[in-house]
C-alpha cells in the first residue's frame, strides 16, 4: 500500500465554501479528502483579530456625530481590480502622513445616506458584489467619486441607467443634489 499525496493548489476561483483539496492514491483508486481546514473568505465583516485587519476607517456622520468603525485590509483597499485610488495613493505616501502612522482614516460625511452606503462600497471592493437600489445609488456614486473607485462608478452608473424611470428620476434628482452631482442632475 502506498499513499502519494499531491497538493492541488488553490486557483483563487473557488466557489464560496470550497477549499484546497489533497488527492491521495490508494490501490490505484482516486479519493479526495480535505487537505486544509476551511476558512471563510477574507472580509471586512470578519472579526478584526481573526482577519488580521491592518487598517481602520472611522466614518463620522456630521449630522448626529455618530462614528462607525470598519476594520479593513490595505491590500483590498489599495490593490486589485476594484481598489480605491484614494487609498492606493495614500498607502504609497511617505510615513510622514498621520494616517499612515496610526493605520487609521477618520472621514466625515454629512448625512445618513452616505454613511449607510459604506458597507455596500466595501462589499464591492472586497467581492465585486453590491446591492444597488434606487435609495442608495446616488450615495454610492458619490462614494465612488470620493474614494476614486472606477469599477464602482461604472457599476452604479449602469444600475442607474437601467433603473431610470419617471419615479426613480425624482429620487435620483433629490438624492444627487446634496452631493452636488451635476451629471445626475443634468
Amino acid at each position: 500500500m502506498s499513499f502519494d499525496f499531491i497538493h492541488q493548489p488553490s486557483s483563487g476561483f473557488e466557489e464560496p465554501g470550497d477549499s484546497a483539496i489533497a488527492t491521495y492514491e490508494y490501490d490505484k483508486h482516486q479519493r479526495k479528502m480535505p487537505f486544509l481546514t476551511e476558512y471563510p473568505s477574507l472580509s471586512w465583516r470578519t472579526d478584526p483579530q481573526d482577519s488580521l485587519s491592518d487598517w481602520t476607517i472611522n466614518i463620522k456622520n456630521m449630522v448626529d456625530n455618530n462614528v462607525t468603525t470598519y476594520h479593513v485590509h490595505k491590500n483590498f483597499l489599495g490593490a486589485g481590480s476594484r481598489r480605491s485610488d484614494y487609498f492606493d495613493r495614500l498607502f504609497k505616501l511617505s510615513q510622514q502622513v498621520e494616517e499612515l502612522k496610526t493605520c487609521r482614516s477618520n472621514i466625515s460625511f454629512r448625512g445618513a445616506a452616505t454613511v449607510n452606503a459604506i458597507p455596500e462600497m466595501l462589499d464591492h471592493i472586497y467581492t465585486g458584489q453590491c446591492n444597488f437600489s434606487s435609495s442608495n445609488a446616488a450615495a454610492l456614486r458619490y462614494l465612488a467619486n470620493y474614494f476614486a473607485i472606477p469599477t464602482l462608478h461604472v457599476a452604479v452608473g449602469k444600475f442607474m441607467e437601467c433603473d431610470l424611470c419617471p419615479a426613480t428620476a425624482q429620487v435620483y434628482l433629490a438624492d444627487a443634489e446634496p452631493f452636488s452631482d451635476v451629471t445626475v442632475v443634468e
